[in-house]
């Protein structure tokens, strides 16, 4: 029996997506299969051609699909216990998918690009207003009141105003708020005190941002702290009292229908919603090394 690797092959412009499709059990001679599993999706620019193709690799014994853009990060399945939404963002145009929980992301007004990400694509903005991509809240993703971890690559250009990056914001309840600051180019992590607007800023030490390179953000809150962390680094603490329970929707580069020239202004990449605070370990494991790793981990 040989095992065969299927991938497809589509392009548009300048670009082209390879589309693993799976592996199939196949004996000499014959065109049977046994299964198909899903494997992934990895970006590459390439051609100029709108066509599409498709190609099938076989071998005398195994094959394996894997991003040349990152390695494997050493957390194993354990990244896999809690994880409630994963926006790899390797889409460049339209919804973008949520490998965790299929909650699908939406433009908001207007739309919002691709370009080559931290591994495959990603989400790429321009503080335009009404600039963003929008998730539904759901009970999995309503992560107010309890423990949670939001994880992302941010890849940010110049602009005077602050980024809003993640946020789950409303006047009926705030849950979560994320956002760069320009003037010291650092990452507020604002954790809410109550519904009614109050909330708690940890922020990350200056000057760790620069323009134009990719950074590893992770924010969390556990029961009586918020905390910050970027590229693996120091951990900024913040101690925080009170959670709100909101309905508002999972957004990323806005914080409503609206942002006043506070989107966000750069590339989003890899972005995973936990309802639980990952160890260290799993944090490392994450930013692999500077190379980034990425769902199913």
């Amino acid at each position: 029996m040989r095992r065969a690797l299927f991938v497809t092959l589509a392009t548009a412009g300048l670009t082209s997506c390879l589309q693993v499709i799976g592996f199939r059990d196949v004996e000499p001679g014959s065109g049977g299969a046994s299964g198909t599993a899903s494997i992934g999706t990895a970006f590459s620019a390439s051609t100029a051609s709108s066509n599409a193709a498709t190609a099938t690799v076989a071998s005398s014994s195994s094959a394996t699909a894997s991003s040349s853009a990152a390695g494997s990060g050493g957390g194993g399945s354990t990244l896999l216990a809690g994880l409630v939404a994963y926006y790899k963002l390797d889409e460049m145009m339209g919804d973008r998918a949520d490998s965790a929980a299929g909650n699908a992301m939406h433009t908001v007004m207007q739309p919002v690009t691709g370009a080559q990400g931290k591994i495959g694509g990603a989400a790429k903005f321009n503080d335009a207003n009404d600039q963003g991509l929008s998730a539904a809240s759901t009970p999995k993703n309503a992560v107010g009141i309890g423990d949670f971890t939001l994880a992302l690559w941010i890849n940010l250009t110049s602009s005077g105003n602050a980024n809003w990056l993640v946020t789950k914001w409303s006047a009926a309840g705030t849950e979560l708020k994320l956002r760069f600051d320009y003037n010291s180019k650092s990452i507020f992590f604002l954790a809410p005190t109550d519904c009614v607007g109050g909330d708690v800023a940890v922020k990350s030490p200056a000057g760790g941002i620069d323009f134009g390179n990719w950074h590893f953000v992770v924010a969390w809150r556990d029961a009586g702290s918020s905390h910050v962390q970027v590229d693996d680094g120091t951990v900024s603490n913040m101690p925080v009292s009170g959670k709100c329970s909101g309905t508002a929707n999972l957004q990323l580069g806005n914080w409503s229908a609206g942002c006043a020239n506070e989107c966000a202004m750069g590339l989003l990449d890899e972005v995973g919603v936990w309802n639980r605070v990952l160890t260290p370990a799993e944090r490392t494991a994450l930013y692999n090394a500077g190379k980034g790793t990425t769902y199913p981990f």
